[in-house]
């Protein structure tokens, strides 16, 4: 299975949960792929934020957009180029058009929406 994490608001909210959940699914031999879409001025930020989190991954996807509504676009051709089954993030829209294409996508909820 090759499962998609989000890093804003999704990893970085729950960085823990996250690495526990991306050491288990490697050790089981599925891929884990890091895969945020981010404004171009925070690329290197977010980069340095991803490995400091020490998820580990089989690969780290920037998707660079310029307007903030065509992440999940981006995200679901990232996903289809990779062939990802489940994606995980805390997006209601990314989730949504990934599940339209038969991609399992499953929203975090953080404390503040609830």
């Amino acid at each position: 299975m090759k499962v998609g994490l989000d890093y804003h608001d999704t990893i970085s909210a729950h960085p823990d949960a996250f690495r526990q959940l991306a050491t288990a699914l490697l050790a089981a031999e599925h891929e884990v792929h890091i895969i945020s879409a981010v404004g171009p001025n925070h690329v290197k930020q977010y980069t340095k934020e991803i490995k400091r989190s020490k998820v580990p991954a089989t690969a780290v996807h920037m998707l660079v957009y310029d307007r903030h509504y065509q992440a999940p676009k981006l995200k679901l051709e990232k996903c289809i180029d990779i062939g990802i089954n489940l994606f995980i993030d805390d997006r209601a829209d990314t989730c949504a058009l990934l599940a339209a294409h038969g991609i399992l996508a499953l929203k975090v909820y953080n404390f503040a929406e609830v």
